[in-house]
């Protein structure tokens, strides 16, 4: 008897030639995830469920990012937010404003400058940890930007609530910078060594 073709999840997935299957598991194993496929008498049917390689069913913490980053991290999320969102709702009221910004690329900006905050949180899943510490100092030099508003204006000439959201993501960008730059001389331009097999 001919031996049958066996894919990631066994013969049922080389029969069926389910390509996006074979992705899946790939895109988990770099998410540090491990399928189990739900098998009945040896034969896989189908469906399969994916848990964190240590077995536990919740995703740990990601490692070695010490927790005065993280607090940073979220400090100047929700006040590079704020500034954002004050902008594109009150654009009118900040002085001087070139007529090409609108409210929908105020918008725009804060998606570019967020992403460069995921992909540190990328890296660092990636166990990338020097660069993870590069691309959340960056994320948090990106707050500095926001006092590019006082060359249109003086501070004066700003409103109350328009101060405090520039000098609450400046301020807070900035902590983040430094605290990350830190980090970086710390660890240095390197990779941890690959998980342990199980």
């Amino acid at each position: 008897m001919p031996e049958r073709a066996v894919g990631p999840l066994g013969p049922q997935s080389a029969k069926t030639g389910r390509w996006w299957v074979e992705i899946a598991v790939q895109l988990a194993d770099v998410l540090g995830l491990r399928y189990y496929p739900f098998r009945r008498d040896q034969t896989v049917i189908g469906t399969h469920k994916l848990i964190p390689r240590n077995r536990s069913p919740k995703l740990g913490r990601m490692p070695h990012l010490p927790r005065h980053i993280w607090f940073l991290l979220a400090v100047y999320f929700l006040a590079s937010g704020a500034h954002f969102v004050h902008n594109a709702a009150y654009i009118a009221y900040y002085p001087n404003m070139p007529s090409w910004i609108t409210s929908d690329r105020v918008y725009v900006a804060w998606s570019f400058v967020t992403a460069v905050g995921i992909a540190g949180l990328v890296a660092l899943r990636l166990r990338l940890h020097a660069a993870a510490a590069v691309f959340i100092a960056l994320y948090g030099a990106l707050g500095l930007d926001g006092l590019a508003h006082y060359t249109l204006a003086l501070c004066s000439e700003h409103t109350f609530m328009t101060n405090v959201t520039i000098w609450s993501e400046a301020i807070s960008g900035l902590c983040l910078l430094l605290a990350s730059a830190v980090l970086l001389t710390k660890q240095g331009p390197r990779r941890l060594p690959p998980r342990d097999a199980d």
